[in-house]
């Protein structure tokens, strides 16, 4: 039985796929121009061709040392090095069904699918795509002939899934389009690893790995392992609550204070994927 039912935070902050596709533009169009990744390409263009400009007027005067044409250069690449870096800190997107099949591997990945991360998946899917029912056996048939595959011992099963992704991640990084952001693609793998009750750490390692290659920070992801992990701990007391014999205003009580903390930490939510 799953622990808890997440589907109120995608829909109170709009992340459907078009909900995010709009949220991830107007994100876009208030960044800095220079900070785009198509103008940050640009910017190194024109910083080496002003490097070959500076080296030629230098060479054509005499009027500059060797020692200062190094300093220029060392200054031209400092600013490429960090131009790139700003490449390399935005949050990857994938398309739709990419984000789908990377969810499936999740599920896939401990070698057994559980009826809970199922229904989790198809939710999951149905929300993030509302045709998904119209391909989604196609999908998960294609992918389970990716993960039949023979292999040796279980490292050698999470190789295949995570060299399965990776090739996911590779076309991304080329195509550069997509509908899904990073943060909220990890906010799903989560709901589905913990949606049997048990975050195994087969899922872990691969989830991690999904969020270091989305360009994910680490603390962001750590800060939604605890997330969910907090909400396990609340979804069980209020589990044992409903059958305890403790008087009736004790369990009240303690009920509305677990709602008023589950509260706070959904729209802790609600901010950490909208950011």
């Amino acid at each position: 039985m799953p622990l808890f039912d997440l589907d109120s935070i995608r829909k109170s902050i709009q992340q459907t796929a078009d909900g995010i596709k709009k949220t991830v533009e107007d994100a876009s169009g208030k960044l800095s121009e220079s900070l785009k990744p198509e103008n940050v390409n640009e910017a190194v263009k024109n910083l080496a061709q002003m490097g070959q400009n500076a080296f030629d007027s230098i060479k054509s005067k005499g009027e500059e040392t060797w020692t200062s044409i190094v300093e220029n250069g060392k200054r031209t690449n400092e600013a490429v090095s960090e131009a790139l870096k700003t490449t390399e800190r935005s949050e990857m997107m994938l398309s739709i069904q990419d984000a789908l099949r990377v969810i499936y591997g999740l599920i896939a990945v401990d070698g057994v699918i559980a009826a809970e991360e199922k229904v989790k998946f198809r939710e999951i899917g149905s929300e993030l795509d509302p045709s998904f029912p119209s391909y989604a056996e196609e999908l998960t048939a294609a992918c389970d002939k990716v993960f039949s595959q023979p292999f040796a011992d279980d490292e050698e099963y999470y190789d295949i899934i995570h060299d399965y992704l990776g090739e996911i991640f590779q076309k991304a990084a080329l195509t550069k389009d997509g509908a899904i952001r990073g943060r909220l693609l990890l906010w799903d793998m989560l709901t589905i690893a913990y949606s049997d009750g048990e975050y195994a750490a087969v899922e872990k390692r691969l989830i991690r790995y999904v969020a270091k290659c989305m360009g994910i920070e680490y603390t962001i992801q750590l800060e939604m392992e605890q997330t969910f992990q907090t909400l396990t701990a609340i979804e069980r007391e209020e589990e044992w609550l409903k059958h305890t014999n403790r008087p009736f205003t004790v369990i009240e009580a303690r009920i509305n204070e677990l709602s008023d903390r589950k509260a706070a930490i959904m729209a802790g939510v609600r901010a950490l994927l909208a950011d």
